[in-house]
């Protein structure tokens, strides 16, 4: 398990999955190809092992605003101990906290998921787009014709309440340390 607290893996705790129907694996980029061992063309698309893949998308702006926010909750709930990689953070002011997390995000977060994560957004089924409040704005269906209408956002919690009233449902979440 991980958590995102600390940014690592939590040593001895796990989680093991039974034959469940419906399977939520959160925190995963499948949807990138892996190369084959003379580095040409994908070997293996670890999408393909899944029967339905899902990109949350969203504005870069609404990101890194949303990690600054984060980061300031997180220094906000250690009450004065902060984990090891917060630390640098413990000795500044709101301003210069805001400052070095926007310079980190865009630094690190954000050229990893210009480079790395958005160009995989199209080899998902499902695209959903979040507002600046988070709120699911778009919901695109890879094969229905581009099928993007807040008729379709609305329709998720329907589908979902749909979903867990028929199969058994594991969720696997990010574990708070």
């Amino acid at each position: 398990m991980y958590s995102h607290e600390h940014y690592d893996v939590v040593p001895g705790r796990s989680v093991t999955v039974g034959r469940e129907d419906i399977l939520i694996v959160e925190g995963l980029n499948v949807l990138q190809s892996c190369r084959g061992p003379d580095g040409r063309g994908p070997a293996v698309h670890l999408n393909d092992l899944f029967d339905l893949t899902l990109y949350v998308d969203a504005d870069l702006d609404d990101l890194r605003r949303w990690y600054v926010a984060r980061l300031r909750t997180l220094l906000r709930t250690a009450q004065g101990n902060p984990p090891a990689h917060l630390r640098r953070y413990a000795c500044l002011s709101a301003t210069e906290i805001a400052e070095e997390a926007t310079r980190r995000y865009r630094e690190i977060n954000e050229v990893n998921l210009v480079e790395n994560i958005q160009p995989t957004r199209e080899r998902a089924d499902v695209i959903v787009r979040k507002g600046s409040d988070h709120a699911v704005r778009e919901v695109l269906v890879r094969g229905s014709g581009d099928a993007t209408t807040s008729a379709a956002a609305s329709a998720l919690p329907v589908i979902t309440t749909m979903i867990r009233a028929r199969f058994r449902v594991t969720e696997v979440p990010a574990v708070p340390a």
